[in-house]
């Protein structure tokens, strides 16, 4: 699988306590993500999702650019300043796996949150980087997931 990494970081009006809270509510980060189709919660740090893709006018074929993804969302860590959840399934009938570290600290009357990903991509998604930039197209959607979490949490 390749193995692609993306780091950021926020700042949120909101203190670390009440934004570390949000972010390891599962149901509450689903509504967040653009582009969820349906979800259904496993139980209280597990659901399945389904997401559209948009993979953009650089894909060559009109019926690929459009995608439906299959994922299992997990929170696998909550502590009082760190969530890290793993998305796993399947796009383009391939497999991917993401796992995404996210870090809150204090920052002025607010907070400043840290966040790292690294997503690994099954054989066909290589492949297709033949003919796309994949990795700045899976940094586009981990850059509007990213900032469809801030907007909600703002």
């Amino acid at each position: 699988m390749a193995n692609l990494h993306y780091s950021g970081s926020f700042n949120l009006t909101k203190p670390p306590q009440e934004v570390n809270g949000a972010l390891s509510n599962l149901s509450l980060v689903i509504k967040c993500i653009p582009n969820v189709v349906s979800y259904e919660l496993i139980n209280e740090s597990k659901a399945k999702v389904k997401f559209r893709v948009d993979l953009g006018d650089e894909v060559p074929i009109a019926e690929l650019r459009r995608i439906t993804s299959d994922t299992v969302i997990e929170v696998t860590e909550a502590s009082s300043n760190e969530i890290k959840l793993r998305v796993s399934g399947r796009a383009a009938g391939s497999s991917i796996e993401v796992m995404l570290s996210i870090v809150t600290e204090p920052s002025g009357s607010g907070s400043r949150v840290n966040w790292s990903a690294d997503a690994s991509l099954g054989r066909l998604l290589q492949m297709m980087s033949r003919f796309i930039n994949v990795d700045s197209m899976v940094e586009r959607i981990a850059n509007d997931t990213i900032n469809g979490i801030v907007k909600c949490l703002s």
